[in-house]
Formats: C-alpha cells, sequence, structure tokens
C-alpha cells in the first residue's frame, strides 16, 4: 500500500481525531502538488509539531522527515 492510499483511508475513517484533519490536509496539499514543511504543516492543521510526528510514526516513518521525503518521492 502506498502513503497516498494510507492517508486516504485515515481520512475516511470515521474517528474524529486530530489524525483525520491532518491526512485530509496533506491529501488536499498532495493533489495540488504542494509539500509543506513540518511548521507550515502545523501551523495549517493548528497542531504542534509533535503531533506530526507521532503520526507519521503511526504510519511507520521514522519522524516527519522520513515521511515528507516518501511522500515527496511517491508524488
Amino acid at each position: 500500500m502506498n502513503i497516498r492510499e494510507l492517508l486516504v483511508d485515515l481520512s475516511k475513517s470515521n474517528s474524529k481525531s486530530s489524525y483525520k484533519s491532518i491526512a485530509t490536509i496533506i491529501l488536499k496539499n498532495y493533489n495540488t502538488g504542494i509539500f509543506k514543511n513540518q511548521i507550515e504543516l502545523a501551523k495549517e492543521c493548528f497542531v504542534s509539531e509533535s503531533v506530526l510526528t507521532k503520526f507519521a510514526k503511526k504510519l511507520g516513518f521514522s519522524g516527519f522527515r522520513e515521511f515528507n521525503f516518501s511522500l515527496k518521492n511517491e508524488y
């Protein structure tokens, strides 16, 4: 399963967690070819940078940098 599919599944989940909104915003940016750094994305999602790190780790990455790098490569 690729990263985009993981994000789609997470954004369509029934949970009301911040992870769902983060996935939705990342997908919106992904579809327009925009890849924001951790600080910019944290501001857009109204979460702290550490929440983005935890989000990336939940998806199986060592941190946000690795997640963002892999997402760009997949694009």
